[in-house]
C-alpha cells in the first residue's frame, strides 16, 4: 500500500474547504479521485478539514468587513436597498 505524505492531506483538506471538487483536487494533486475520497473518510483528514473550513469562514468574514469598510460599496448597497424598499411600498400602494 503506497503511503501518502501530511502535505497531500492538508492539500486535499484545503481544497475541499474552498469548495473544490474531489476530481479536481486529485487532477491538481496528480492523484485519482478515488485517492481524494478515501483520504477524506479518515478522522485526522475529516478534521484538517473543518480546521481549514474555519479558516477560509474568517478569511471570508474578514473580507466582507474590510468590503464594508467602503465607502463607494456601501453608497452602492444603500442605493440598492433603498430601490428594493421602494418597489415593495409601490406594490402595497397598488
Amino acid at each position: 500500500m503506497k503511503r501518502h505524505p501530511a502535505s497531500l492531506k492538508v492539500n486535499i483538506a484545503y481544497g475541499l474547504a474552498c469548495g473544490y471538487t474531489q476530481r479536481e483536487i486529485g487532477a491538481s494533486l496528480g492523484v485519482h479521485q478515488s485517492t481524494i475520497s478515501r483520504h477524506t473518510r479518515r478522522p485526522d483528514v475529516a478534521a484538517m478539514i473543518r480546521v481549514e473550513e474555519e479558516k477560509v469562514v474568517q478569511e471570508l468574514k474578514e473580507q466582507i468587513d474590510r468590503i464594508a469598510q467602503d465607502p463607494k460599496i456601501r453608497a452602492e448597497s444603500e442605493e440598492l436597498c433603498r430601490q428594493a424598499l421602494m418597489k415593495g411600498l409601490a406594490r402595497l400602494l397598488r
